[in-house]
């Protein structure tokens, strides 16, 4: 079972088809990347494949096997999202931002420009996946924290500072009660980027 995987419908295909132009591969690599930044650990790739068992607009987000998220996105067309202060109303049909819960319309090119004057905030199909996939990495990101990505900061940290990590690990602590304790960490909304 892959740790992060992400199921797409048959429409969605061509997000992550480099051929057909989809730059949702690169997203997902630039939301690891942030990711590393922000929270203190690269998370494992993301598994992506077709579903055809979904809806073709569809697709899914799971960890471990568990359906964390999913939603539609409808490429070709804009997710406008009320940020909460756009009055005007938009031809389109009325969805929730799947990331955050706000609400939003799929809506088409020629009203892009004026959705945006009106205080939409404007994203196109990628951005609504890799946003979705973003936000749900953060809130899981425990259980995002491995055995693999634990030894891996370890040793990046037997870099910087060897004779530390000489006389604590696994001398006086495990790489589980450590994985353990920045587990507890990660839940608690505390990221773990300085580890000096």
């Amino acid at each position: 079972v892959d740790t992060l995987g992400l199921e797409v419908g048959y429409r969605l295909i061509t997000l992550v088809d480099k051929t057909r132009e989809g730059d949702l591969l690169s997203r997902i690599k630039g939301v690891r990347r942030k990711f590393a930044q922000e929270v203190g650990f690269l998370p494992p790739p993301v598994h992506i494949r077709d579903n055809l068992e979904l809806r073709p607009s569809q697709y899914r987000i799971s960890l471990r096997g568990a359906v964390v998220g999913e939603a539609e996105a409808f490429p070709g067309m804009w997710l406008a999202i009320n940020p909460g202060h756009a009055t005007q109303k938009l031809i389109g049909t009325p969805t929730t931002d799947p990331a955050f819960g706000l609400p939003a319309f799929w809506i088409e090119e020629r009203q892009k420009e004026m959705a945006q004057m009106s205080g939409f905030t404007v994203v196109d199909c990628s951005t609504v996946v890799a946003t979705h996939l973003s936000h749900l990495m953060q809130v899981h990101a425990a259980k995002l924290l491995g055995r693999v990505e634990a030894q891996s900061l370890v040793d990046h940290l037997t870099k910087q500072a060897p004779q530390l990590i000489e006389d604590v690990i696994p001398k006086m602590v495990s790489i589980a009660t450590l994985q353990r304790v920045l587990q507890l960490l990660l839940e608690e909304g505390v990221h773990i980027r300085d580890m000096r």
